[in-house]
This record gives C-alpha cells, structure tokens and sequence, in this order.
C-alpha cells in the first residue's frame, strides 16, 4: 500500500520541541535546523523506515553539531554526525515513538518538502 502524508511545519515543531530542535522548512528539501541561537540549513538526502532523517549539510555544521552533542549529550539520542553526514533519529524522540504501532509497518520513506510542508511518500506493509 501507498500513502502520502503530509507535515506541516507546526506540527514538526511541535513534535520537536521537548528536545529544543526547532526546524523551519523551505523547498527543495531544504531545512533550517535551530537550536537556541545556532540556526544551519541542510537538505534531505533520505529517511529510513525507522524515521531516521539523513541531511547533507557544511562542514562547519557538522563541526558545530559536534560541539553542541558534547556541550549538550542528551541530544546523541536523537542526532549523530558521521561520514559527512548528520542523522536525525526521530523515530526516538517521545512525542514520535509513540506512535511506533503505525511506522513499524514502513518498507519505504520518501521525503520532499514544500515551504512550510514535509510531505513523506510512504509504502507501508502491514505484517
């Protein structure tokens, strides 16, 4: 089966927002990633069936989010950065994880995003 959901952008943040990320969505999966006062923009490269986000971002984020994961480790839980890459693993993050009865049943996640909107392309098999 087939479905395509859509996000939008209060509704991620809303889901962020017990780990102070916040995310401002633009086109052309592009995101602004903020957290207090640091904001970097990334791009969507992929999403795993387990709602790991993969975002391409600069060299100096990556170095940045380095420095904020050890300033602040609670955060690992939920983002790592490694092989030129930073992983968002919002599958884990409590607001998200409870609902993991209906995204256990995801072969496939596609990512795309309109300003304000991440709209996720999903096939789903039920098992």
């Amino acid at each position: 089966m087939h479905a395509t959901v859509p996000i939008s952008q209060e509704i991620l943040n809303y889901l962020l927002s017990n780990i102070q990320i916040g995310v401002e969505i633009e086109e052309h999966n592009r995101v602004l990633i903020s957290f207090r006062m640091f904001r970097a923009a990334a791009e969507i490269v992929g999403v795993t069936p387990d709602l790991v986000v993969v975002l391409s971002t600069s060299w100096v984020l990556r170095m940045t989010l380095r420095a904020v994961l050890a300033w602040k480790p609670s955060l690992q839980a939920y983002m790592a950065e490694k092989d030129g890459f930073v992983y968002v693993f919002c599958g884990l993050i409590p607001a998200v994880r409870r609902y993991e009865y209906l995204w256990q049943h995801l072969t496939e996640v596609r990512a795309r995003t309109q300003a304000g909107r991440l709209i996720l392309d999903l096939d789903i098999h039920v098992r």
